[in-house]
């Protein structure tokens, strides 16, 4: 293979490149870099040229990247990132004046709590700022952080891979939730009831078994789960038409509790608290715009647990 003329490459040519490589379709290139779609494809000529490979291989549902896209994409990503972070240094942040997207990988109770102050916050300082969000927690939010598919993600993460960083938003528990008219559960849960009732357990990961199931353990006990939700809201949703029962974090179980219907009552089991936190990826550390939004994450957080969520 010839030496590769850096002379044919510029900055729009990466541009279109790390777009296709994200969206794996050409109209979604496009509509992201507000380029037609004739564009995008003489860029992507001009890109095989270049490089001296196909790149992209049409398929019937988009485009395949070849072996040699695969394994320019990091290099691509960082030529980016590090051009964006000298443009952007020392230049004040203007709220009003910022455009962009902001990829966040969140569980829907998260979703939930906040999206109405931070969005409606967010549309009154910066417009121009859209906010995508992504149903993705734990391993695959970091290695999603890891690729430059997402830029935030928040949840509770045990510890975080290479190249990540973050910080603490709250710490929280967990409580029982029943329907309001419950047969047997009214003013109190005691463990006997609790034990009684069917369960369902929210597993984000699929799993039957979980916190309370490892606190019943140590005291010897054990509960009946009867069904696993990979969400926390239809769980609620589903307590409140049925007698089952399920233990969620406190925030979300207070906050919609008026919504659905629903009796909150303390665990009678003791149930480790735990950190939920925000992280990023250390090529972002000096991205002013993702400080801003995370500042702004953690105002709407705030202001919901204002709206309601104080016991």
């Amino acid at each position: 293979m010839d030496a590769i003329d850096i002379r044919k490459i510029d900055m729009t040519l990466l541009l279109v490149f790390q777009a296709v490589m994200r969206q794996r379709k050409l109209t979604a290139a496009a509509e992201q870099l507000s380029l037609t779609q004739s564009t995008i494809s003489h860029a992507i000529g001009r890109l095989r040229d270049a490089f001296q490979d196909e790149l992209f291989l049409r398929r019937s549902n988009g485009v395949e990247p070849t072996s040699r896209a695969i394994q320019l994409e990091p290099v691509v990503r960082d030529i980016i990132d590090m051009l964006r972070g000298a443009l952007n240094s020392g230049e004040p942040f203007q709220p009003a004046d910022a455009r962009g997207i902001i990829r966040i990988a969140m569980p829907d109770h998260y979703c939930a709590l906040m999206a109405t102050p931070l969005l409606r916050d967010i549309a009154q300082r910066a417009p121009g700022i859209q906010i995508s969000i992504r149903p993705l927690v734990r391993r695959p939010a970091m290695e999603a952080l890891a690729a430059n598919d997402i830029d935030l993600a928040l949840g509770f993460f045990w510890k975080l891979q290479k190249g990540l960083t973050g910080k603490i938003l709250f710490e929280d528990g967990h409580r029982a939730i029943v329907r309001k008219g419950h047969p047997t559960i009214t003013k109190a849960l005691s463990l006997k009831a609790f034990l009684a009732a069917d369960h369902i357990l929210v597993s984000l990961g699929g799993d039957l078994e979980g916190v309370v199931d490892k606190a019943l353990s140590r005291i010897g006990k054990q509960r009946r789960v009867v069904s696993g939700f990979p969400f926390f809201l239809p769980a609620l949703s589903t307590v409140s038409r049925t007698d089952l029962i399920a233990t969620v974090p406190r925030r979300p179980a207070l906050a919609f509790a008026g919504t659905f219907g629903l009796n909150v009552f303390k665990c009678p089991v003791e149930i480790p608290t735990y950190q939920a936190s925000a992280i990023w990826h250390r090529r972002n550390e000096n991205n002013e715009l993702l400080k801003w939004v995370l500042a702004r994450i953690e105002l709407a957080l705030a202001t919901a647990e204002c709206g309601g969520l104080n016991e």
